[in-house]
């Protein structure tokens, strides 16, 4: 059991401290998936809760140097928590395979947007 716990804290530290990286959704939940034994809606319910924590010290932070929009913040968090309660029943009742399909289709999905940003430096002429 220890031997989880540390593999476990060491992909949330990697997931969250490293600076400029995409969300810990897009590093933890495939790693956790990859090195857990949890079915795929165990691992998207483990990622959830881990991501409060840094979710609260990053609000703080963001909050502390004027960063924040406190009346578009509720309103996404009143989204985003419709949306949880709906995504995951579905989640829960999804067929198997289906959510490591919508995961897989969403994770190429985001890496061709990011390639796209990629601007080559060109030599100086």
């Amino acid at each position: 059991m220890l031997n989880w716990v540390i593999v476990i804290a060491v992909l949330g530290l990697a997931g969250c401290a490293l600076p400029g990286k995409p969300g810990g959704g897009t590093i933890v939940t495939p790693l956790l998936a990859l090195v857990s034994p949890l079915p795929q809606a165990a691992v998207l319910g483990t990622s959830l809760l881990a991501m409060l924590p840094p979710s609260a010290v990053a609000l703080a932070q963001h909050r502390a140097l004027g960063n924040v929009d406190p009346r578009m913040g509720l309103a996404l968090a009143a989204g985003t928590a419709v949306g949880g309660a709906v995504g995951s029943g579905m989640a829960v009742d999804a067929p198997r395979g289906a959510l490591e399909a919508v995961f897989f289709v969403g994770m190429l999905f985001l890496s061709k947007r990011t390639f796209a940003t990629i601007r080559p430096k060109l030599p100086k002429t």
